[in-house]
């Protein structure tokens, strides 16, 4: 398995680290069994804007060394076009698949492609059948 370097006091109770810091070593603990499957639900939630998105660029990064599939469950939609290949809308409940998009934007991909008109048109497609199924 690849290394990667984080920066965690590791005298450092878990309680005593931030939100951030939690998630990390959470993740680090899924990969420390080499994983071929990794589930995410949520995991970037209780974090705050700059946090989550140096999580997201992390995630990227451990996707692109280490080839896991992971898969993420997510409300955020930014989000998900931006860590996905393949995104999958359900319905509310009971959870069923509304439609399965294929994500065409290029890798590595960053923060700053969430303005490109691929990425425009993805999300336009998304919320156009989100808010078709919530009426």
């Amino acid at each position: 398995m690849q290394r990667f370097r984080i920066h965690i006091n590791p005298r450092a109770h878990v309680y005593r680290l931030s939100g951030g810091e939690q998630q990390i070593v959470s993740i680090l603990r899924g990969l420390i069994i080499e994983p071929e499957i990794m589930l995410l639900d949520e995991p970037f939630t209780a974090l705050d804007y700059q946090f989550n998105l140096v999580m997201q660029d992390m995630i990227m990064e451990i996707w692109s060394r280490t080839g896991i599939t992971m898969m993420f469950v997510s409300h955020d939609v930014d989000q998900a076009i931006l860590l996905a290949d393949r995104l999958v809308l359900l319905s509310p409940s009971p959870g069923r698949v509304l439609e399965v998009f294929e994500n065409r934007l290029p890798r590595p991909r960053s923060a700053h492609m969430l303005g490109a008109e691929e990425h425009i048109a993805l999300k336009r497609r998304i919320l156009e059948l989100f808010q078709g199924n919530a009426r």
